[in-house]
């Protein structure tokens, strides 16, 4: 069995191109269902697995060895056609094949999070899984590739226990939790403010959330929009005529309007945080261009922090991470090295069983032409027979077996050859 990758991812390229192959779940679940039947009949591909993602899409896909049915590679590009809805000659430029070891490797490493856009993030490691489980439940994958992403999930889960590589803080919004829980305490009931509707701005929040912070207000020139976006929460949407009422009440504050011009100024802020007592005000400007005045760091009890702070605080994490990176590349090695034998040996296992049937034919056929000569044997001298019969296969048969089943050192192919014409086997590995 042949593994074959085609795809594109932000190594390769640009957003634009990225974004018209984007799916969603339920468009990847039809996709799948319809290549079921072509896949079974008209071409050489016997397993497929899509791995879709803001910043990659991939085609993975188990094809025959030897087969009739043309290139497999046109196949898979057939697949990846289909699903874009378009000719392949605007993306093909920037598409990457990898063929067995080579796709093995990428995909453990995509799980692990040594190709994503942000070094160790975590995201991945269900997506991969979510890849598989769809290709599984549209009858797509089968043993090979569902042993591949087993293999490549296996991987990124030891890459985030067994090394730092996705412990510290390495996005907008996971920086943004960890620079609020320090300048503000436990986060646990906090109130926020979100200026604007931005997609940053969201990201921030869903993080802030699930530390448990308390009520959002959200704030944006369109109402409406600001009601939409706080319903996913539970918040409350006003317009930006409410902002210093807002500031006077939040705990944190996620600015990213998206505005030409200063939303947030000195004087507006020195205004809301004159009634708050001292309590803490940490804002995060997140917008360019900058929404919050850089003059209102020298207001009591106020914290800002922008993107120079929160990208200061990114390179330093993404160093740390850096450092694991060779723990992370052994454990690759590993799981890919361990699906590979699996491969090996699961090749051998047709032979195995045309190996055991062929010998339990012969030994059933010269027990039979024994008994026939000798008719008046006793039936506990006929069962003591048997038994030696059977003791007597499976030990010639055990280090055969042993070797093939187990693998050989990588000679699992040429023992298997050997084994095909020693007993005129017909199985291929």
């Amino acid at each position: 069995m042949t593994i074959l990758a085609l795809g594109l991812s932000h190594h390769t390229a640009p957003l634009d191109v990225r974004e018209r192959l984007a799916y969603a779940s339920d468009a990847l679940g039809n996709l799948l269902t319809r290549a079921r039947g072509r896949l079974m009949s008209d071409t050489a591909l016997e397993e497929l697995v899509v791995l879709s993602t803001c910043n990659r899409v991939e085609v993975y896909a188990a094809a025959r060895d030897k087969n009739d049915d043309g290139d497999p590679w046109i196949a898979v590009e057939d697949v990846l056609a289909e699903s874009l809805g378009f000719d392949l000659g605007p993306v093909r430029p920037f598409l990457v094949r990898r063929r067995d070891e080579e796709a093995v490797r990428h995909l453990c490493r995509v799980a692990a999070g040594l190709e994503s856009m942000v070094l160790g993030e975590s995201e991945i490691l269900g997506q991969v899984a979510e890849a598989q489980r769809l290709a599984a439940a549209a009858e797509v994958s089968g043993p090979t590739l569902t042993a591949l992403f087993q293999a490549a999930v296996k991987a990124g889960k030891r890459a985030r226990t067994e090394t730092a590589v996705g412990r510290n803080p390495a996005s907008v919004s996971s920086v943004a939790v960890c620079l609020a829980s320090n300048a503000a305490g436990p986060l646990e009931g906090l109130r926020v403010a979100v200026l604007g509707a931005g997609h940053m701005g969201v990201k921030a929040v869903t993080a802030l959330r699930a530390q448990r912070a308390g009520d959002i207000v959200v704030l944006n020139r369109s109402v409406e929009r600001a009601r939409d976006v706080a319903a996913r929460w539970g918040g409350t949407g006003l317009g930006l005529d409410r902002l210093e009422d807002t500031l006077a009440w939040a705990d944190i504050a996620i600015c990213s309007t998206g505005a030409p011009h200063l939303v947030v100024t000195r004087e507006a802020l020195a205004r809301a945080v004159s009634g708050r007592s001292g309590r803490p005000l940490v804002l995060f400007d997140i917008a360019i261009p900058r929404d919050v005045d850089a003059a209102v760091r020298d207001l009591p009890a106020v914290r800002l922090y922008d993107l120079d702070d929160i990208n200061a605080r990114l390179s330093q994490t993404v160093d740390q991470r850096r450092l694991e990176v060779p723990r992370v590349e052994a454990i690759v090695s590993e799981e890919a090295a361990a699906f590979e034998a699996w491969v090996e040996t699961a090749g051998a296992r047709p032979l195995l069983s045309e190996l055991r049937q062929g010998a339990e034919a012969a030994r059933r056929r010269e027990l039979d032409r024994f008994f026939a000569q000798f008719p008046d044997l006793d039936a506990a001298t006929r069962q003591g027979i048997e038994r030696l019969s059977r003791a007597l296969t499976n030990s010639l048969l055990a280090r055969p077996t042993d070797v093939l089943r187990n693998g050989a050192n990588g000679r699992t192919a040429a023992i298997a050859a050997a084994a095909r014409d020693l007993f005129g086997l017909k199985s291929a590995l």
